[in-house]
């Protein structure tokens, strides 16, 4: 006796739905085509699986004893079939990640790197943007995934998302320039002095206009720009102090290009949240867990 597993599934469809019609449409094939192979799955077995009723079809003691048997193992044959279809999903395609310029370069950068090798086939499409619009780019479906700061609310719900890691903001300036200004510890002193810190348009600037509000002074800067990474140049260049992420600019305290003012008062941690817009995206999985995997190896 030969029963295939295709007689099997077709069963498995009809008894659970109790329609040939219905089973047809889930199976993509005929009406005709569904009566024919439960006729040959009877012959096979020699038994009847069903009685036909005005409303459909329904399992005979027979068939209902059959359906318990195979129930367990249909599904498990399917979900092997599911997981053979995304592990070929994660081959082609592309992977749409949104992110600031600074997380790209600083978080994102060496795992990118990584999933290319691993994933040849995926186009990778990286853009850069302040938190706001990517979260809106996500909403309309032109990302699959985002990093974003974590003042941003989302629809939990609807986006599932996480927090990926902490991160602290600071001021800095040369030594030569410390040296000068080392005494102003106060938030009002620092905002003084030629800031360099970046527009209106993204995240941490926002941020610093937050903690003005609370303490009531008004920040004038002196230079605003785009990215961390001009902040860092111009600082470098000697024309005034800068506020960034502290993350980015350790590097640069480390070799003692830069140095963080001490302050007198509370800079709260923020964090960088990861936002998806489908979770069951077989390549997005894969990222997460390569990007996880690499920030634990380097902490």
């Amino acid at each position: 006796m030969n029963v295939s597993f295709d007689l099997l599934r077709t069963f498995k469809i009809v008894a659970q739905y109790e329609s040939i019609s219905k089973a047809a449409k889930i199976l993509c094939v005929t009406q005709p085509s569904i009566t024919k192979s439960i006729k040959k799955l009877e012959d096979l077995l020699n038994m009847t699986l069903f009685v036909r009723e005005k409303k459909g079809v329904l399992l005979t003691d027979q068939g209902k004893n059959l359906y318990r048997y195979i129930l367990d193992s249909i599904n498990t044959l399917d979900n092997v079939e599911l997981l053979a279809k995304n592990i070929n999903l994660i081959e082609v395609g592309k992977l749409r990640i949104g992110a600031g310029e600074s997380v790209t370069k600083n978080i994102l950068a060496q795992t990118i790197i990584d999933y290319k090798k691993l994933h040849p086939g995926i186009a990778i499409e990286i853009l850069n943007l302040s938190s706001e619009e990517l979260y809106n780019y996500l909403r309309y479906g032109k990302v699959d995934l985002i990093f974003i700061n974590s003042t941003i609310v989302i629809n939990e719900k609807k986006y599932p998302s996480f927090k990926l890691l902490s991160i602290e903001d600071c001021f800095f300036t040369t030594p030569t320039h410390y040296n000068k200004i080392k005494n102003i510890t106060n938030l009002k002193q620092i905002l003084s002095e030629s800031l360099i810190v970046q527009n209106e348009k993204y995240d941490t600037r926002t941020f610093l206009n937050l903690i003005c509000l609370k303490n009531n002074i008004q920040l004038k800067p002196t230079i605003e720009l785009d990215r961390h990474s001009l902040i860092i140049e111009f600082v470098k260049a000697g024309l005034g102090i800068g506020f960034a992420t502290k993350q980015y600019v350790q590097p640069y305290f480390d070799n003692n290009e830069l140095v963080e003012l001490n302050v007198n008062f509370n800079i709260e941690k923020r964090y960088i949240k990861c936002v998806q817009r489908n979770n069951n995206d077989i390549k997005v999985k894969k990222f997460i867990d390569l990007l996880k995997k690499n920030l634990k190896s380097n902490n």
